[in-house]
């Protein structure tokens, strides 16, 4: 499998998970600029064209304004961000953007240049639930190429997307950590195939 490296737009400095959020445990990213119309997840391959990426890329402003499945939970649920976040109106779902893990990179192999990002939310319990998503645009909005949930009070330190393929440097959980405080540290790659994200189980 032949690799490309990409841009990885994630800020080199150390900061504790819950110190980059704008409410609770959540970070949140702030609205700029004009926000553009949405699609929801889908999957499939698009056309292929010739190799050379394109400058356009997903801008902050529109990730902070897009949809995203939350794999996470039972039923499947959707939400629509607004400044980087959501909330619904009873409270019991909020979800945010993780505003310093960002990577781009071309994952369909479509001479586009995709993002890939962090979501965490919660129920209204203990819980804090962190999701993977990588979002592609077309024309005049953005769509999500596939997504996967990675856990609960995981911590994620950076991404990186090849094709066919996103990689995840996280903190889980080791053996003896309580679910508050996890010390283990972990590469999590995933394949992409037909609009889904599959973890890589190591052997």
């Amino acid at each position: 499998m032949k690799s490309t490296a990409f841009h990885t737009a994630r800020e080199d400095r150390s900061t504790s998970f819950s110190s980059r959020t704008r409410f609770g445990r959540f970070p949140v990213i702030l609205p700029a600029g004009i926000l553009l119309f949405l699609c929801a997840c889908g999957g499939g391959t698009p056309e292929q064209h010739p190799s050379k990426l394109t400058l356009e890329r997903p801008s902050q402003e529109a990730l902070a304004s897009a949809s995203y499945p939350l794999e996470g939970m039972d039923p499947l649920a959707t939400v629509t961000l607004s400044g980087g976040r959501f909330e619904n109106p009873s409270g019991h779902l909020r979800a945010a953007l993780l505003d310093e893990l960002l990577a781009y990179g071309d994952l369909n192999g479509n001479g586009t240049i995709d993002a890939a990002v962090v979501l965490v939310y919660e129920t209204g319990g203990s819980g804090s639930f962190v999701e993977l998503a990588v979002m592609e645009s077309r024309d005049d909005s953005l769509a999500c190429l596939g997504s996967a949930f990675l856990g609960d009070r995981v911590k994620p330190q950076s991404l990186r997307i090849t094709p066919k393929k996103v990689a995840v440097d996280v903190i889980t959980h080791g053996p003896e950590d309580p679910m508050c405080c996890p010390t283990q540290q972990a590469k999590w790659n995933f394949d992409w195939k037909d609009g889904l994200l599959r973890r890589i189980e190591e052997k």
